[in-house]
């Protein structure tokens, strides 16, 4: 069970984020890079710009947290976008050598030429 400051810290993180992100002029670019404990999952309704056509894994609680900024700023998972072997696409696996996840993430803003809507066969 999460302690109260832990609960705290998760809310406010993603405010917290979010004033970061408004900071930066518009013709910067923006890269933040980091663990955010969020899975991306497979893409899905209302974050077809934001996780791209290999996101994977099963999203938990900072997930939502973590596309809903991306959504609401404009920016992207990175890494959902190109394919890899799962080897280099995992960064967290659990003491039991089976359970892994993609947790650290590259984001970044919008690349237009990214969001042609392509199937992944065609990448």
């Amino acid at each position: 069970m999460l302690s109260q400051k832990m609960l705290q810290m998760q809310t406010r993180m993603p405010l917290y984020l979010a004033s970061v992100i408004e900071s930066v002029p518009t013709h910067d670019n923006l890269l933040m890079l980091g663990d955010f404990n969020a899975v991306t999952g497979p893409r899905s309704a209302g974050y077809e710009d934001v996780v791209g056509p290999f996101g994977a894994g099963n999203p938990n609680n900072n997930s939502s947290r973590l596309l809903s900024l991306c959504s609401s700023h404009g920016l992207i998972v990175s890494g959902s976008w190109f394919r890899r072997l799962n080897a280099l696409r995992w960064t967290w696996a659990s003491n039991d050598g089976r359970t892994k996840k993609e947790i650290d993430h590259l984001i970044t803003k919008v690349l237009p030429c990214l969001l042609r809507r392509r199937s992944p066969s065609q990448y």
